[in-house]
């Protein structure tokens, strides 16, 4: 399990393991 991801651009909640 990956946490949501907050350093995305643009800044959006991802559930993806970037």
């Amino acid at each position: 399990y990956f946490p949501p991801n907050f350093t995305s651009r643009p800044p959006t909640i991802n559930l993806n393991p970037t």
